[in-house]
């Protein structure tokens, strides 16, 4: 129980970082948008965690669709 409780914790965590730092000047904010632009399917949530943790990101689905639909 406590694992999952520092693993939510630890994304908690790692959401309120970004958000600070992408609103922390101008370049940072036009940064997350590009990655934002290519999501806009995602909710704001995720698509900050997307940002953190890959901005260079350009496609982003759960694991059944990438083995099943997308053959990776």
């Amino acid at each position: 129980m406590w694992e999952k409780f520092n693993k939510t914790k630890k994304m908690i965590e790692l959401s309120q970082e970004t958000s600070d730092m992408i609103t922390s000047n101008v370049e940072n904010w036009k940064s997350y948008l590009n990655t934002a632009s290519q999501f806009y399917k995602y909710s704001f949530d995720d698509q900050i965690m997307i940002h953190a943790q890959r901005p260079d990101c350009t496609a982003c689905a759960v694991i059944p669709i990438w083995n099943k639909k997308m053959l990776r």
